[in-house]
């Protein structure tokens, strides 16, 4: 509890983002070798759940509880060639985690595009950020209100 209390929000961001792609990841795997979301948390960040800071709780159990929700806004503000079961599973868990600050108001719009951009460009391929940064925007301009 100790250690994770003292990373910082962004280094939370990054560590739910990566939570909830292995969710992904293990919700499309045989059931015999699925992991729940605390399995996934206590491997990612070697605390369990329960222990970890509540911001973390927070931003990673409403993005992975809310996930049907957010990605039919989030295929709503996509282009109409784009399916969000078709995009990457990063991009997929940066943008259901930083939808859900921006619609839940956790931090202003244009601080959770700069965070999810700064990850996209640290796991997504070249120039896939400019795909998070357009979707989000867009979200930012619908919620933002």
């Amino acid at each position: 509890m100790e250690q994770e209390n003292k990373l910082s929000r962004t280094k939370m961001h990054e560590n739910a983002m990566i939570c909830l792609y292995q969710y992904l990841f293990y919700q499309k795997v045989n059931r015999i070798y699925r992991k729940s979301i605390n399995e996934i948390v206590l491997d990612v960040t070697n605390i369990s759940f329960d222990d970890c800071d509540d911001f973390f709780k927070c931003i990673l159990f409403e993005a992975y509880q809310d996930k049907k929700q957010l990605i039919e806004i989030i295929s709503n503000c996509l282009e109409k060639s784009w399916k969000f079961n078709r995009l990457a599973l990063i991009a997929q868990a940066i943008l259901l985690l930083f939808s859900e600050e921006i619609i839940n108001h956790r931090v202003e719009v244009n601080v959770a595009i700069d965070v999810a951009v700064d990850l996209a460009k640290r796991y997504l391929d070249d120039g896939d950020y400019k795909f998070i940064h357009a979707v989000l925007n867009r979200i930012g301009k619908e919620y933002a209100k």
